[in-house]
């Protein structure tokens, strides 16, 4: 989250929100990291956002099939 130390463009809250923006229908978990994962220093940055939008009931895990989707 944003505070004093970690800038609103550095936060989860951000990348987290980036994900909603570019997330079509269905997109499995790897294919959409694929596509975003210039707005992400590692992978840990995109789980972590991902884990946000799974926590705030904002999407939706297929776990069998890796596809996540808008809930």
């Amino acid at each position: 989250m944003p505070n004093k130390i970690i800038s609103l463009d550095e936060s989860c809250l951000l990348k987290a929100a980036k994900i909603l923006e570019f997330l079509e229908e269905e997109d499995s978990v790897q294919s959409l990291y694929e596509l975003k994962k210039n707005s992400f220093f590692d992978i840990s940055e995109y789980i972590d956002a991902l884990d946000l939008l799974f926590a705030l009931g904002k999407i939706n895990v297929n776990y069998t099939t890796g596809v996540i989707n808008i809930a």
